[in-house]
Order: C-alpha cells, then structure tokens, then sequence
C-alpha cells in the first residue's frame, strides 16, 4: 500500500472486534460475508460496524 500497489483490502467473516482493530490499522474497503433471506445474522453486528466505519459489505450465499 505503501507504494500504491494495493489500493484497496478488504476481509471475509471476521468478527467485530477483529475488524475495527484491523480498520484502525489500516481501512478496509469491503467485507465479505454470508447473508441471505434466510440467514440474517449479519443484522446484529456485521452491518452496523460496517456502516459506523464506512465499510463496503459484500454478501454471499450458499446456493440450495
């Protein structure tokens, strides 16, 4: 990053803690994780940490 070879970093499936230590590190641009119609865990932490850090967040899904 030092050198502007990486512009942007992201991470899949961390969790809230480890993500805001990391941000204060170094800004994370996007984060990966689960989330669907059915499952909508990230709801409770995920999301919210996201949107107090200006995070990006990527869902996925398992396919039936």
């Amino acid at each position: 990053m030092a050198e502007g070879k990486v512009l942007h970093w992201g991470c899949a499936r961390w969790a809230s803690t480890r993500l805001r230590r990391a941000h204060a590190e170094q800004r994370i641009t996007a984060v990966q994780n689960e989330y669907s119609m059915l499952w909508r865990g990230p709801e409770t932490w995920v999301l919210p940490t996201c949107e107090e850090l200006g995070i990006g967040f990527v869902c996925w899904s398992r396919s039936a």
